[in-house]
């Protein structure tokens, strides 16, 4: 078997070392990116929590609003909380980035998330949302199929109305005459 020193000669040990350096310095010795005391559920926590005019601020809704729309997304089966992640901050997160145009790297800082995991609570809200949606519209198509006849009606309404006015109208005239 031949010797190290044999394999790289006198100049190939440096080149090694560095590259063992420099692959420690990258891969080894890593420092966490996010860090802030406040996961991203406490801190939407601590928005449900505090100030009415703060949560309007960053989630551009009432609190109150927030909450119906969470019902109404669960009641309807649309969105679930996933291991990690509720509801809550899975809506918060798609609020924030929508409501301030905020990036992926904005909102992993603000919610200390991955960028795979805010890109993922993003899409499944708003496929939420599209599906709700759709299915509004779909209930919107039913009521207003028979848009002819609905408007026959409103303008038949209409005339009678102004019928019943006129006759109304008439009648006072012809009393006081």
């Amino acid at each position: 078997m031949p010797d190290a020193h044999a394999v790289l000669g006198d100049h190939g040990v440096l080149p090694l070392m560095v590259a063992a350096a420099w692959y420690s310095v990258m891969y080894l010795l890593k420092t966490p990116r996010r860090t802030s005391s406040l996961s991203g559920k406490a801190w939407v926590d601590e928005l449900l929590a505090g100030n009415h005019r703060r949560f309007r601020e960053v989630m551009r809704m009432e609190p109150e609003t927030f909450h119906q729309l969470k019902l109404l997304l669960l009641d309807k089966d649309l969105l679930r909380p996933s291991r990690w992640v509720s509801v809550e901050e899975k809506l918060a997160i798609f609020l924030f980035i929508a409501g301030h145009a905020a990036s992926n790297r904005d909102a992993q800082e603000r919610f200390q998330r991955s960028g795979w995991t805010i890109t993922r609570c993003f899409n499944e809200v708003l496929r939420a949302r599209d599906t709700a949606q759709s299915k509004m519209v779909s209930v919107l198509q039913g009521l207003f199929r028979n848009r002819k006849s609905f408007v026959q009606q409103a303008s038949e309404m209409a005339k009678l109305r102004l019928q019943l006015r006129n006759t109304v109208s008439n009648s006072r005239l012809s009393t006081t005459g």
